[in-house]
């Protein structure tokens, strides 16, 4: 189900998250984090691209 909604690409990054373990996992979820800060990220970005 999740490989036809959103592709493989995200099925492998969760395969690789699962097997990490607690303090990489919230690493992985600062890095992410950090990357919704970027412009193309914010609201009004999104509803340019929408």
């Amino acid at each position: 189900m999740i490989v036809a909604q959103y592709g493989q690409d995200v099925w492998d990054a969760l395969c690789m998250y699962i097997q990490l373990d607690a303090e990489d996992r919230a690493e992985v979820r600062g890095m992410m984090k950090g990357l919704y800060r970027h412009d193309k990220y914010s609201i009004q970005e999104g509803l340019k691209n929408a």
